[in-house]
């Protein structure tokens, strides 16, 4: 078993059939914490707070695009146990390439 196996879930791929993922585009991100432990804040009557190492998170998330010329964040959250980010990554300007659908 390879290092990254034993993380691996056997979830159903949501992958778009057939697109190719290294075309410049909007790509929705999920990065989940190890064990899904809450690492980054705690919801409180409806609303998310972060604690240190969620407000790192949400910096890295929105500095992305001083680090890749060619990204745009558009939007992003930092939940207790996850982060969700719409990012355009790879055109010179991401917002004029359309998201691929499901048909």
């Amino acid at each position: 078993m390879s290092y990254f196996d034993q993380f691996a879930t056997h979830h159903r791929s949501r992958r778009l059939p057939g697109y190719d993922y290294a075309a410049p585009g909007w790509y929705f991100v999920t990065i989940c914490t190890h064990e899904r432990r809450h690492l980054f804040g705690e919801i409180q009557r409806g609303v998310m707070g972060l604690n240190a190492i969620g407000c790192v998170a949400h910096k890295c998330l929105m500095t992305i695009p001083d680090h890749f010329l060619h990204a745009v964040v558009d939007a992003c959250i930092v939940m207790p146990n996850h982060v969700h980010a719409v990012i355009g990554i790879g055109a010179d300007d991401p917002r004029s390439v359309v998201a691929p659908v499901y048909i």
